[in-house]
């Protein structure tokens, strides 16, 4: 449920980032890339990531920002970039991009008005990854030693089944699907400051006694970001239905309602169309801090920032 729904079913506690170290992470990037934007943008002067010609770069602040605290601890961030989405998602798709318009429309709006507060809050909304935030963060993860992997299709998905397969210990994201794509671990709410908040997929299936399959079905019955839900069905109610025995077609069939296309659905999450998982682990390398600073100088960063973000890192 990109469905915060979800999180009525979900067993979630604090977890501090000193008992992930020397862990490997598997980054929703986009994710990582459309919080920190957001964040940032309310706060930080757009001379610092704007450039002459109007890009804006808040990317590379995300990655100074909120990388020193995981390679502090020694946990390696593998950064997972989606592919093309599915074509179900593309009324959701859609829908954020209305709604980012509508963003960028009232952000203009209260720059006339001479509101800057307004203003920030309604540029914050807009934040979109264009193709320089996508060719600028893979040059810096480049630079910063930093693996990244293209998913080639959803990459919470990629990330979930790489810690599924062995190949990451925890997914970090703030979306619940990855308890769907089958995450045995997701770190919440990661800011770099004070705790995240663990998910844990074993936990909540034995909280509710009830299988992944049974999980993905009632996600169905809510609604997911390929589906609209069934009225009158939220987490509790479908758990307490499914416990009892019933299936997704029974409950269609007692409200009258219909899901097209079930059973791809249950396929979008329990067998995504993604690249294949690397052969060999990825693994981070040492960070390059001059070829970091010459990148950062190239997308027009300040060079006080730059110098003062680098001292963020750990030594090495």
């Amino acid at each position: 449920m990109g469905n915060s729904a979800l999180r009525q079913l979900a067993a979630l506690e604090e977890q501090k980032l000193t008992e992930n170290a020397g862990q490997t992470v598997a980054v929703d990037a986009h994710h990582w890339l459309h919080r920190y934007m957001a964040g940032l943008t309310r706060y930080a002067d757009p001379d610092i990531y704007e450039m002459e010609d109007g890009t804006e770069l808040v990317n590379l602040l995300a990655l100074f920002r909120g990388l020193p605290p995981l390679l502090r601890h020694s946990i390696t961030p593998i950064f997972v970039f989606d592919g093309d989405p599915h074509e179900r998602k593309e009324e959701t798709i859609q829908s954020r991009k209305d709604a980012k318009k509508k963003a960028e429309k009232k952000m203009k709006e209260a720059a006339e008005r001479g509101d800057l507060e307004e203003m920030r809050r309604y540029r914050s909304q807009a934040q979109s990854l264009t193709p320089a935030v996508h060719e600028s963060t893979r040059g810096m993860l480049e630079r910063l030693g930093v693996p990244f992997i293209e998913a080639g299709g959803s990459g919470e998905a990629y990330a979930a089944r790489l810690v599924a397969e062995g190949s990451a210990d925890a997914v970090l994201t703030d979306d619940y699907d990855s308890l769907l794509f089958g995450a045995p671990l997701t770190l919440r709410q990661y800011s770099g400051d004070g705790p995240a908040e663990a998910m844990r997929l074993e936990q909540t299936l034995e909280q509710h006694g009830i299988d992944r399959e049974e999980l993905i079905d009632i996600a169905i019955l809510c609604g997911t970001d390929f589906n609209d839900g069934v009225s009158g069905i939220g987490p509790k109610r479908g758990v307490k239905k499914i416990s009892n025995g019933m299936t997704v077609e029974d409950i269609l069939c007692e409200r009258e309602a219909e899901i097209n296309g079930l059973e791809e659905l249950r396929s979008l999450f329990l067998n995504p169309d993604l690249n294949a998982l690397p052969s060999s682990q990825p693994e981070r390398s040492d960070p390059d801090f001059s070829a970091v600073e010459s990148y950062a100088r190239k997308w027009e960063i300040p060079g006080s920032y730059i110098s003062d973000n680098l001292k963020r890192f750990p030594e090495y």
